[in-house]
């Protein structure tokens, strides 16, 4: 669908259709049009990343206990580093500053009757469920990016991955997890494959600047910061605020 979209056989509403927009995602199709005409016009090639709905469903239903091996298989190829990233000590101050809060913010706005992808549910989300499918949601997404510039496709380009600012900030949502899954045996990138991350027109709430830099033990057990993206893109007219940037760790220039 993708591809013949591109190619300027698929009209935006066919696109729309082919994508199952209205099913599959709960954000309003109007906001990533452009972004899609963009691509069009300019003969960018699009590449889907999102989770499998499946897959996503059955862990908001049961959690990542819900899943079978052949699901671990293919969705997540990596399972041993996926587990070890949990036991980080940055990936845990990242969950208590990032995830946990996403979920309160949710439940708040009385969103948790969906799936982080946007399907109904019968009974809402609990923490622990939210949680397993923001990990397998990032790790999946992650999965399928380094997948694709492996391929030959992909090879010798560069790809931009446009997601939620909170897959992107403090690394650990999939930053860290394609530099992982790129060094994995058998991969043909290893140190080779280069990942930045932008955050664009983040405001003092994407920088958490009323709890101060986020920090974890480094190798030497010393307090580390832990850099809230590579870079940083803000337009003037943005609601942004250079200072709660800078005290998260993004080098001045």
């Amino acid at each position: 669908v993708l591809d013949k979209y591109i190619a300027g056989q698929l009209t935006d509403n066919e696109l729309y259709k082919g994508t199952q927009w209205e099913k599959l995602w709960s954000w309003p199709y109007e906001l990533s049009l452009p972004i899609f005409q963009y691509c069009r016009d300019n003969k960018v090639r699009l590449v889907a990343l999102n989770t499998d709905s499946e897959v996503l469903l059955k862990v908001s239903q049961g959690g990542l206990e819900a899943l079978t091996d052949q699901d671990w298989q293919r969705w997540v190829p990596d399972r041993k580093g996926f587990a070890t990233m949990t036991k980080d000590a940055g990936f845990k101050t990242y969950m208590g500053r990032v995830i946990i809060p996403s979920f309160y913010i949710h439940e708040k706005l009385g969103i948790l009757n969906y799936t982080l992808s946007g399907e109904k549910l019968d009974q809402p989300l609990n923490l622990n469920r939210f949680v397993s499918g923001r990990l397998i949601w990032d790790e999946t997404m992650a999965g399928a990016a380094v997948q694709f510039v492996e391929e030959k496709k992909g090879q010798g380009g560069l790809m931009c991955v446009l997601v939620g600012g909170d897959h992107v900030k403090y690394q650990y949502g999939l930053r860290a997890r394609m530099e992982r899954l790129a060094m994995r045996p058998g991969n043909k990138f290893g140190r080779e494959l280069q990942v930045a991350s932008v955050m664009l027109n983040p405001g003092p709430g994407d920088a958490l600047s009323r709890d101060g830099p986020m920090m974890a033990p480094g190798p030497d057990g010393q307090q580390k910061v832990i850099q809230f993206s590579d870079f940083v893109f803000a337009r003037e007219d943005a609601e942004s605020e250079a200072p709660a940037i800078v005290r998260v760790g993004v080098p001045d220039s």
